[in-house]
């Protein structure tokens, strides 16, 4: 069993780590906003992280890269924003996030 946690550990050390996804119901088309997520060492880290954004009210979808270093987020410009989205990650996980740009 030591032998597996350490092939996961050393294969998300060396980029191999999955991205975490989750949906919501999408309702009204939504707004997309990528995001850099700084710190972000393997898979749970990207789980965390798409685990907060999916609490945050308006988001219906956050994708998130630990290789890349992104969440891509789609959520309803009428309940939040990506600057309300990246102060909330960097708060609930202590990872830095940043908007890096949004589009419709």
């Amino acid at each position: 069993m030591k032998g597996v946690f350490a092939l996961v550990a050393i294969l998300s050390f060396l980029g191999f780590g999955s991205a975490a996804v989750a949906q919501k119901d999408m309702g009204p088309a939504g707004v997309v906003c990528t995001l850099t997520v700084e710190g972000m060492a393997c898979s749970a880290c990207a789980a965390r992280v798409q685990k907060e954004a999916m609490k945050i009210a308006g988001v219906t979808v956050a994708t998130v890269s630990q290789p890349k270093g992104t969440a891509e987020i789609t959520f309803d410009a009428s309940k939040t924003s990506p600057a309300a989205i990246a102060k909330v990650i960097t708060d609930k996980t202590g990872f830095k996030a940043e908007v890096r740009g949004t589009k419709k």
